[in-house]
């Protein structure tokens, strides 16, 4: 993941969305697109809005330690639970913005 990005909708609270964590902006930017970029070396994430605005927040969701095989299987079953029923929900929008 190191250097992906992404652009994401600031919404009218100042949030945007990452995976299933929010992040805070700033409401100033709602309804603006900001650029993330992800620094997993760092554990964080940049946010970027033309030239006048850098932020770098933590990555939310981390384990700071190696999982066993058994207990990281179970943890993206987890995850990708809470993605579909999302999805069933329509609370869960898979965008590319």
């Amino acid at each position: 993941m190191k250097g992906q990005h992404l652009v994401r909708r600031v919404n009218r609270q100042g949030f945007v969305k990452v995976d299933l964590y929010p992040y805070y902006i700033s409401s100033k930017l709602a309804g603006q697109r900001v650029t993330l970029s992800i620094q997993a070396t760092e554990q964080n994430l940049q946010v970027v809005y033309p030239q006048e605005y850098r932020r770098s927040l933590p990555l939310k969701g981390l384990h700071q330690r190696a999982l066993p095989y058994q207990e990281y299987v179970a943890l993206m079953q987890r995850e990708a639970s809470t993605q579909q029923r999302l999805l069933a929900l329509g609370r869960w929008k898979v965008r590319s913005d």
